[in-house]
């Protein structure tokens, strides 16, 4: 039998729908709350006869409350004299308003100002408040929704939940714009402003077309057959890698980057379709917006191949290849050609393959600028983290060689030599010192413990910093940028300063004619070390026993005649002072493209470009270097005879190597574009039909002068008796 239910089950059963009308409740009395404390401010406010869009903005700042009204509108009200205190902000607004045909409302936290419904004000060409959400075709709302009124300099965006109130006039365009979907444009008359008005907005469906740049065409991808593979500006980008070709080591599938040497300066070598060659160029052909760009430097492809030449060779490592002066920051796309599609559009010049490269260009509307900068550290290196012998393990492999008695070969077999445990042991033994004396000296030699890493290198700090210009109107646009570089290397001589320059202008002669033009130009500065000084090589092979200052014997004199000079010494940071190489590269490319519509699909192209680069190189040891003590046969401070100075290779002053090289290239390329669609549009029939000429110009010159004096004025001895010998100690480079 069913009775009437306790009374705490009828409290259950009702629990939760009490619940949720009591939370409404509260909802409802704070929402309330809150607008009516908004209105409910406290104010003081004085004014006497100012324009009512002042006293509004006063009233503004003073209370941190946003309006929203027309200023057109709020141009026609009188003048305003008003003496409020400490009311509250609704009062105030009543009286600011007072005698202008005007009304205000609270709305999503403002106050939005408007003409009475009654008032004479209201005319087409003053507004309506209107309210209203913006929603998806989910009906889900859209937040950041941009809404602009035609004609007029005002407009609002809309909120999280999609809602949104704007001042209009009757019967004007509003357009609701958001990127992914499509543009809407409605327009709202006085009767709709009753009701909130809906907006839905729906998504834009776009079709990408990805197109293979080859340098003389732009193909759908659909329709290449070639082999190619794409990076975007994005992909490429690199912070602290002061070079394009640097950055794509490890990017490209098949694609051999070698960064064969540490210095900022050296170039890579780059292998696109391998390395079997024994005389040709195995590099790739680069190609910047329609230009084939040669080295700065015409170099041999004996000393290109060679990737240990290429290395250390002072007069070759800091030349830079043929994209080392580019802006990373101007690059829009790289795309590499890698099979015999290539060779069939640039000829044997791509038996290497190609990489392609495409600046970016201006785009139609106000000036945009875009500031770039890029920060990169590198850490010096350390022998924390290097299993070599410090100072004591040294000496104490020195000790056990001697102990066991293993045969070894110094200099301190002809001379004294008290800087290492060896040649002390030898003074010892030859009674030149005492017991206590080789103790002493030994322990200081254990105690040295020389970071030669600290003393040769450094942390590394580089910057990049670019800033570009682009802009346009009607159907002419334009790209300007400039950029600065400051890399360092770990080794404290070795850096790269780079400046660019672009400037790129696009515009259409009529219906039928594009026009490109583009002027692109840069400096590079080089400095790095003279090919006998390899910091490197010198911190990991050098005994940490020896101190930064300590001069010591590294061979003997070639002199065979009487008397026989002293050893030829040795310090690191003598021969980095008295050493030097730099170089510099000024490029500049030029190019004209012109494009003209014959037929609708019928098209003639012509470009005109000029590549002219001028590049300048000096490397040269002075007369206090080892290396030059070495070549003359004696130290700076002995007195050579007469016929030892005839018997020297190079009895004054240093040697200097020095090469300028001025290359120019001009190349006018036409070609003739016909396309056809088949079978309904299912099949493609191209033709492409085209002429090139290239004119290469190259002046190189190159010399090898001994008798460098770099403190006289930098000047060369005016002769030598022995010039003969010193052109054959030195090999010349071809």
């Amino acid at each position: 039998m069913k009775g009437t239910p306790s009374f705490r089950r009828a409290v259950q059963g009702y629990a939760l729908p009490l619940l949720l009308l009591f939370t409404m409740l509260l909802t409802t009395v704070s929402a309330s709350a809150w607008q009516s404390d908004l209105l409910g401010t406290k104010v003081t406010y004085h004014s006497k006869g100012l324009p009512l869009s002042t006293v509004l903005k006063q009233i503004r700042d003073l209370t941190k409350v946003r309006f929203t009204y027309n200023n057109d509108l709020i141009r026609k009200g009188p003048a305003v004299t008003v003496d409020h205190k400490d009311g509250t902000l609704g009062d105030l607004l009543k009286k600011v308003l007072a005698n202008s045909g005007l009304e205000f409302i609270e709305d999503f936290g403002g106050i939005v100002i408007y003409p009475q419904k009654n008032s004479s004000v209201i005319d087409e060409r003053v507004g309506f408040y209107i309210q209203g959400q913006v929603l998806n075709s989910q009906g889900a709302p859209l937040e950041g929704v941009s809404i602009a009124v035609s004609g007029k300099s005002m407009g609002t965006t809309t909120q999280s939940d999609g809602l949104f109130g704007l001042v209009v006039n009757e019967k004007q365009p509003v357009r609701f714009s958001l990127v992914g979907m499509k543009t809407i444009v409605r327009s709202f008359s006085a009767g709709n402003t009753s009701s909130l008005i809906k907006i839905v907005m729906d998504t834009a469906v776009q079709e990408i077309q990805e197109v293979v740049v080859n340098g003389y065409q732009k193909i759908d991808a659909r329709m290449s057959t070639a082999s190619v593979f794409k990076l975007d500006a994005a992909e490429v980008l690199i912070p602290g890698v002061p070079s394009v070709d640097k950055m794509l080591q490890g990017k490209v599938p098949g694609l051999l980057v070698m960064n064969n040497s540490g210095s900022v300066n050296a170039r890579p070598t780059v292998r696109i379709r391998g390395t079997s060659t024994f005389v040709g160029n195995a590099s790739p052909l680069w190609v910047i917006d329609n230009v084939v760009r040669p080295d700065p430097v015409n170099i041999s492809a004996t000393q290109l191949n060679n990737v240990v030449t290429d290395a250390q060779s002072g007069d070759f490592s800091m030349i830079g290849s043929a994209v080392s002066g580019l802006n990373p920051y101007d690059i829009e796309s790289i795309t590499f050609l890698k099979d015999a599609a290539a060779t069939a559009i640039y000829g044997v010049r791509a038996a290497n393959g190609v990489i392609v490269v495409t600046t970016k260009k201006g785009k139609a509307g106000p000036m945009q600028v875009v500031y770039n900068t890029s920060y990169g550290f590198k850490q010096r290196p350390s022998y924390a983290n290097l299993k070599l012998m410090n100072s004591a393990e040294r000496v104490e492999l020195s000790r056990q060689l001697m102990e066991d008695g293993l045969p070894h070969k110094t200099l301190s077999d002809f001379f004294d030599e008290p800087y290492s445990y060896e040649g002390l042991f030898m003074l010892l033994n030859a009674k030149k010192i005492t017991e206590a004396e080789f103790n002493t000296a030994v322990d200081k030699l254990q105690t040295n413990n020389t970071d030669w890493f600290k003393v040769l290198y450094q942390n590394q700090l580089s910057m990049t910093h670019s800033v570009s210009m682009s802009g346009g109107a009607g159907k002419t646009t334009y790209y300007t940028s400039f950029s600065y570089t400051d890399n360092k290397g770990l080794p404290k001589n070795d850096r790269l300063s780079r400046y660019t320059a672009d400037i790129g202008l696009q515009t259409q002669g009529g219906k039928r004619l594009d026009l490109d033009v583009r002027l692109q130009g840069n400096l590079n500065k080089n400095e790095g070390y003279f090919p006998s000084v390899q910091p490197q090589t010198y911190a990991l092979s050098t005994s940490r026993a020896l101190t930064p200052d300590l001069t010591y014997a590294l061979s003997s004199s070639s002199i065979v005649r009487l008397p026989i000079p002293g050893p030829n010494t040795f310090n690191i940071m003598n021969e980095i002072a008295n050493t030097e190489n730099k170089s510099s590269v000024r490029s500049m490319i030029g190019s004209v493209n012109a494009r003209y519509k014959i037929l609708p699909r019928l098209f003639i192209r012509s470009t005109i470009n000029a590549v002219l680069d001028n590049s300048e190189s000096f490397m040269a040891a002075y007369e206090n270097s080892y290396y030059i003590s070495a070549m003359r046969g004696w130290d700076m401070g002995y007195t050579p005879t007469a016929t030892q100075v005839t018997q020297s290779k190079i009895p004054y002053g240093g040697l200097a190597n020095i090469a300028t090289s001025f290359t120019s290239t001009f190349t006018n390329t036409n070609m003739l574009d016909y396309s056809v669609g088949l079978f309904k549009e299912r099949d493609q029939l191209a033709f492409l039909l085209g002429t090139e000429a290239r004119s290469a110009q190259q002046k190189l010159y190159r010399t090898t002068q001994p008798g460098y004096f770099p403190d006289r004025g930098q000047t060369f001895s005016p002769s030598f008796p022995s010039m003969n010998q010193l052109m054959t100690y030195v090999s010349p480079t071809p």
